[in-house]
């Protein structure tokens, strides 16, 4: 497999593509990488390592893809990370802890997946959270707490889901 050994990249576009699995280490050279760009592509999968050592990162985008569970320590060395889209998968299911360390997100593209269920503490850690799309997914329920330490939020997107209360 290809190795990103370039230390002096900060912009990497691999949009339109046929990646299938992030792997473990897969862009941990490239320590001053701050955008990331992985949308449509084929991507089912992302190695708990796969973004290692990318703590500069504010950029992710791996929306169109084919992800199906989103699992707790995946994002936990992107520090940085401001803006987060992984809209427009397959997503079923999110482990509570998923975004428990990335403190910075200011955006969350969550919408036009098969999410029904939100655990009520997975945004806990997000104080700084300003929008949050939760649009075309299954959601039935909101749990109270959901969203309460999200104290900057400004926009939250519910459209088209199968909310049956609020």
């Amino acid at each position: 497999a290809f190795s990103f050994k370039n230390k002096t990249i900060r912009k990497l576009l691999l949009d339109y593509n046929r990646i299938e699995i992030l792997k473990n280490f897969t862009f941990s050279a490239m320590s001053q990488l701050s955008t990331l760009e992985l949308s449509n592509n084929r991507i089912s999968a992302i190695e708990i390592f796969a973004f290692y050592s990318l703590d500069k990162l504010s950029y992710l985008s791996l929306h169109h893809n084919h992800l199906k569970y989103i699992f707790n320590n995946v994002f936990d060395d992107l520090l940085e990370l401001d803006f987060l889209d992984l809209s427009y998968n397959l997503i079923e299911s999110i482990d509570r802890d998923a975004f428990s360390k990335i403190f910075n997100l200011i955006y969350l593209k969550l919408n036009s997946n098969f999410i029904k269920f939100l655990d009520e503490r997975i945004f806990q850690n997000l104080n700084l959270l300003r929008k949050i799309y939760l649009s075309k997914n299954k959601i039935e329920i909101l749990k109270v707490n959901l969203l309460i330490n999200c104290t900057r939020l400004e926009e939250i997107y519910l459209d088209s889901n199968q909310l049956r209360h609020i």
